[in-house]
């Protein structure tokens, strides 16, 4: 786990020394937001994993929609993510935090952002058929699992 204390003083400095410390973590350490290989199965017996992969890129052949719920939302969060990196930042350069929190925090943001994705409705709506088998007209939404099995991990970068 990386430390960092130090008295940073507002200003240029401490603009300059965030971004030095942005630039020397982000070679170390990254965050993936997404389903982990042990997510285990949905409850008719697929993959989370399968099931995720399925639906983010769709599945022509099976008539299934493109229907992402990490990229997309990802992408179009990216300034308020990057903001929430940003105040993290601070909080490491005042040593509040430490890098390994931070990015923590980071990763849990995402994750959230994608599950708000799901619970808000992703296009294209679901057909008439697949409404009355699963009793709502939300996409990705009948048992939760999907839903619940985003996560982050802060891993070291290149693995």
């Amino acid at each position: 786990m990386i430390s960092m204390r130090g008295g940073v003083s507002s200003g240029q400095g401490a603009i300059r020394r965030i971004r030095e410390m942005q630039q020397r973590f982000a070679q170390q350490k990254e965050v993936a937001v997404g389903l982990p290989a042990d997510s285990g199965n949905h409850p008719d017996g697929m993959s989370i994993v399968r099931l995720g992969a399925i639906h983010e890129f769709g599945a022509p052949k099976a008539g299934i929609p493109e229907r992402s719920f990490l990229r997309v939302p990802l992408r179009s969060a990216q300034d308020e993510l990057a903001k929430v990196f940003r105040q993290l930042m601070k909080q490491v350069a005042a040593g509040d935090l430490t890098f390994d929190q931070a990015l923590n925090q980071l990763g849990a943001k995402g994750a959230s952002i994608s599950q708000e994705a799901i619970s808000e409705g992703i296009n294209p709506a679901n057909k008439p058929a697949t409404v009355a088998r699963k009793g709502s007209s939300k996409p990705l939404i009948d048992t939760g699992a999907l839903r619940q099995a985003i996560t982050w991990v802060v891993r070291d970068k290149g693995l």
